[in-house]
């Protein structure tokens, strides 16, 4: 009995310890998400539910609205291919919205088909994007602006030759 609650402190403790948000749920018999069964302390503090409320839940109450029937497909998707990883937005209980990649797995548990969703915030990834896209449209706008100026100068300096050239009688 000593060796059991061992491993399960052992399990907690690192089932808990990670970075990021772990959830686990069963499927429905009509192959839709159901309530989670299990969830880390990431998770708790990602979505600002306890334990408790999360486990009345389901993935599809995580979500945005817009992103509600992505959650269906999803599934479908894992029980063919078995693991699958995805964007998604992640809907707190405060309103507050956190985009997140889902490493999601699915596997049977006691007979009944489970999902494993290891979900990761991604805000900081998404600012970085954000950042460099602006950069590069910036650097767009700088060379069409060099290219125009080059073309310019091209122009100014083919007229001034043509001037000359009016100018010289030597066919040469």
């Amino acid at each position: 009995y000593a060796a059991l609650e061992a491993s399960e402190r052992k399990f907690r403790f690192l089932f808990n310890a990670g970075n990021d948000a772990v959830f686990v749920y069963h499927l429905t018999e009509d192959k839709k998400p159901g309530k989670f069964i299990e969830v880390n302390d990431v998770a708790c503090a990602m979505t600002r539910y306890s334990r408790t409320e999360l486990q009345v839940l389901s993935p599809v109450d995580l979500v945005v609205p817009e992103e509600k029937e992505k959650v269906y497909r999803t599934v479908l998707d894992l029980s063919e291919k078995k693991h699958w990883v995805f964007e998604q937005t992640l809907l707190a209980k405060d309103g507050r919205t956190t985009p997140c990649e889902v490493s999601a797995h699915f596997f049977e548990l006691n007979g009944a088909p489970t999902i494993l969703s290891i979900v990761r915030d991604i805000t900081e990834r998404k600012k970085a994007e954000e950042s460099l896209k602006a950069a590069l449209k910036e650097k767009d706008i700088m060379l069409r602006e060099i290219h125009h100026r080059v073309k310019n100068n091209m122009q100014i300096m083919s007229s001034l030759l043509r001037l000359q050239a009016r100018q010289v009688k030597d066919e040469k």
